[in-house]
């Protein structure tokens, strides 16, 4: 891979920059490291890259997933290339906070015109990043396909890219294709992978979805759709739970009285119990075991044996 090594590049980066990494990602601290070299090692790992993964918000992976998609994990790529596979939808200025965001995780290195991710990126997104296949590196001509074959080719192209069908077990020439399936793998516009299974190339993907090769990609944070309610309706709803809470576990303790439930010698309620008194509360066996816990926790109930 041409570019900046991300052990040179960690290098080059300040004190305050480093102790920010190891904050965000804690275990690439344990043990320390001797090294930058040991440092991008850990940072480069299958474990650490997923748990880094974790945290980031659906915009963020969304970028990760455009710089897999566009390959940089072995040869860096360009910002402006990283926007293009976005899609007009995402601008500027969140992307490049996107962008800092992952250099702040080492999750991506290198300047704006020279990007790069470890390699073992591409295993956080499965077989195939962005729902598309790989790629052959050819330029492919759709011009003539039947509806029919659009069909299908647009069915790969929205991901998965591979499908199930029995026409792939065997090649025939065009001429003799009786199938949308078997006119497309005649032409080179399918991939055959086995017997039963097909796959469309990146590249006839990529011209499908046309300004959008990732799909729709929402780079702002939804805004939660809320309700306003009025204080009575709030006043009137809490005493409502309030006078239940206090029928259950009057009801609880009456039933208590009359049969007393077995305790475990570890102390404690069995499933059986649980599920009872559950039952006689009609309540799932979570409400009944808060329940529980809140009339021994008051004192109202308690192992007498």
């Amino acid at each position: 891979m041409s570019g900046t090594t991300l052990a040179d590049w960690l290098r080059a980066q300040d004190d305050a920059a480093l102790v920010a990494l190891l904050r965000a990602r804690p275990d690439l601290a344990t043990p320390p490291p001797a090294d930058m070299s040991v440092l991008a090692t850990r940072v480069g790992t299958r474990a650490s890259i997923a748990r880094a993964c974790e945290d980031l918000d659906t915009f963020t992976l969304a970028v990760l997933e455009g710089l897999v998609v566009l390959g940089s994990d072995t040869e860096p790529v360009a910002l402006t290339t990283l926007a293009g596979v976005l899609g007009p939808d995402v601008k500027p200025k969140p992307l490049k906070q996107a962008v800092a965001k992952l250099r702040s995780l080492a999750l991506v290195w290198g300047e704006d015109e020279a990007l790069s991710i470890p390699p073992i990126t591409r295993e956080a997104f499965g077989t195939y990043p962005g729902g598309l296949g790989h790629s052959t590196g050819q330029t492919y001509d759709l011009g003539g396909i039947t509806e029919g074959e659009q069909r299908v080719l647009q069915k790969l192209a929205a991901g998965p890219p591979i499908g199930d069908t029995k026409d792939a077990s065997r090649v025939v020439p065009l001429d003799k294709a009786d199938t949308p399936v078997q006119r497309l793998l005649a032409r080179g516009l399918l991939l055959r992978r086995d017997p039963g299974t097909v796959e469309l190339p990146r590249e006839i993907a990529l011209q499908l979805r046309g300004e959008r090769p990732l799909g729709p990609i929402q780079a702002a944070e939804p805004r939660l759709k809320t309700t306003t309610l009025q204080q009575s309706s709030i006043d009137a709803t809490g005493g409502g739970e309030a006078l239940e809470l206090v029928r259950h576990v009057e009801n609880l303790i009456a039933s208590w009285s009359a049969e007393p439930p077995p305790v475990l010698r570890t102390g404690g309620l069995g499933v059986r119990e649980l599920r009872k008194a559950a039952k006689d509360l009609d309540v799932d066996e979570r409400r009944a075991a808060l329940l529980i816990e809140l009339v021994v926790g008051a004192d109202l109930a308690a192992n007498t044996e």
